[in-house]
């Protein structure tokens, strides 16, 4: 049930996205894949079980591409806010 939680919020952000290119979004979406990212950490360690049902447990590349795509989410997600700040005029002097 995790696994179909995580998807469905996975989901939600990337449409989210494609209908609002906002600096909120990016930071929901860079938000929930740090999660994603936390997740597998903890679960990698075994100091829970959170993930024994998904498609991780059977195979390896699989979650390895969940945590690659996470950290991909992150990086762009931080891309796309710096250069949102950039354009926005968010620096001051003369």
């Amino acid at each position: 049930m995790l696994s179909l939680a995580v998807l469905a919020l996975c989901t939600v952000c990337a449409v989210w996205l494609a209908v609002r290119d906002t600096i909120v979004v990016w930071a929901a979406s860079a938000g929930l894949a740090v999660g994603v990212v936390a997740l597998h950490a903890l679960a990698g360690a075994g100091a829970v079980g959170l993930l024994d049902s998904g498609l991780g447990s059977a195979f390896t590349w699989a979650e390895a591409a969940a945590v690659l795509g996470a950290a991909a989410t992150v990086g762009l997600a931080c891309t796309a806010m710096v250069r949102s700040r950039g354009r926005s005029g968010g620096t001051t002097g003369a």
